[in-house]
């Protein structure tokens, strides 16, 4: 049975919305697609999702949704994902 965890978004919510408002009209509803993808991807089994951004922090994970990646702390114990930040990835040639 999956886990179900709850979103802290709050310091990041910022970032998506100037990623959402900066972007060319035709990208805006990609990343929408692309946020609400993540949403659902991290309510369930958080701790299994992305990958760690690096050795140095463990605990910073990342997962991509093209055009969004997203950073995230999970904390089983309490259910929490803590998104800390969005960033667009860059398109391929």
């Amino acid at each position: 049975m999956a886990t179900r965890y709850t979103f802290s978004t709050q310091r990041a919510d910022g970032q998506l919305v100037n990623l959402w408002t900066s972007a060319a009209p035709g990208e805006r509803s990609l990343i929408t697609q692309a946020s609400n993808e993540l949403d659902q991807d991290l309510s369930e089994d958080a701790e299994r999702k992305g990958t760690p951004l690096s050795t140095a922090a463990p605990n910073v994970r990342i997962l991509d949704r093209d055009p969004l990646r997203v950073y995230f702390e999970v904390s089983e114990p309490d259910r929490m994902v803590r998104i800390i930040g969005f960033q667009k990835i860059p398109a391929t040639p």
